[in-house]
């Protein structure tokens, strides 16, 4: 099935779509009731205020051992293509993209929201679209993943959602954020230190043409590369407002990361930088406490005394 529609009217069918998609297709029926049993737990920090759970999901393994030379080498179809999909996958048409059921779902409401044309995973030029997402899906959290920071298609444009209680821990009062600049009608905040275990920018976009100024202000803070910079991206409804959350990265995966004796499959990506971690081994699942997940935090992101760069660098 394919859709072409206004905004107002594009949640009512992806709602529909999906929950019926739920019903008929019977790989995300079966993984959904996998997903609805599986192991889980939630860590509340001891050092700062955030809370991280953790689930077991055995059907993530190829997300999470992504091989991206291989991918950027085009030793793999684009399983994000049109015709490398299942034929039971429906999509709703949005603009150049195509809204779809994710069949591996890492929360109890999961979509891939996929660029019709392929092209290299790039957010630049698409981080309106990200907030008008947020405003047309607000039960919803939409986030991006880096080409080198989670992603398991970076030769392919998406976007995916997730449900919106993932992202409990960005959903902070302004009143316990520090204050950066306004752009326009809008303003840049920054968590205090005692908010989160990493450093990240918080858009909190009033008018939408204060967007793409405001991101391209705090990409100048990060450090200069050849590509683009590494980051996760988070955008989702909060107080009538739309607010978007930047993560900036400096690695792709952590040092524990591998399947040897004393590893991890652990490859953070948004979900994990929410405060989700997925896993797909039992041994992974047991080892991951507060101080394991910090760790990792601190290998991939920065940390909150690095961060303060970063804060400098905005105030210039």
């Amino acid at each position: 099935m394919k859709q072409s529609t206004h905004v107002s009217v594009v949640h009512d069918i992806v709602e529909n779509t999906f929950s019926s998609q739920v019903e008929e297709w019977e790989l995300l029926k079966n993984n959904y009731e996998i997903f609805d049993e599986a192991l889980s737990d939630e860590i509340l920090f001891e050092k700062c205020f955030w809370s991280a759970g953790k689930i077991l999901l055995s059907y993530r393994k190829a997300s999470l051992s992504a091989n991206l030379s291989a991918i950027e080498n085009g030793e793999r179809p684009c399983f994000l293509c049109r015709s490398a999909r299942p034929a039971e996958q429906r999509s709703v048409e949005w603009k150049d993209y195509e809204i779809l059921a994710n069949p591996y779902p890492a929360s109890d409401l999961h979509l891939t929201i996929v660029c019709k044309e392929h092209t290299p995973q790039r957010i630049v030029n698409r981080i309106t679209d990200m907030a008008e997402l947020a405003r047309m899906l607000p039960e919803y959290a939409i986030f991006y993943n880096g080409p080198k920071c989670g992603a398991s298609a970076p030769d392919h444009m998406h976007f995916q959602a997730v449900n919106l209680v993932d992202v409990a821990n960005f959903n902070i009062k302004r009143e316990y954020l520090i204050e950066g600049p306004k752009v326009g009608k809008s303003r840049i905040y920054l968590p205090r230190p005692n908010m989160t275990p990493f450093g990240y920018f918080i858009m909190d976009i009033k008018t939408y043409a204060d967007t793409q100024p405001m991101f391209e202000r705090i990409l100048g803070t990060f450090p200069d590369c050849d590509d683009e910079p590494m980051m996760n991206v988070v955008a989702f409804r909060v107080s009538g407002a739309t607010r978007i959350v930047i993560i900036p990265r400096k690695n792709h995966r952590p040092e524990c990361y591998g399947t040897g004796n004393d590893q991890m499959l652990v490859s953070p990506a948004s979900i994990e930088m929410m405060g989700k971690f997925i896993t797909s081994r039992r041994e992974d699942y047991d080892r991951l406490d507060e101080g394991a997940m910090q760790e990792i935090y601190n290998d991939v992101a920065y940390t909150t005394t690095e961060f303060i760069e970063f804060a400098k660098r905005l105030s210039q």
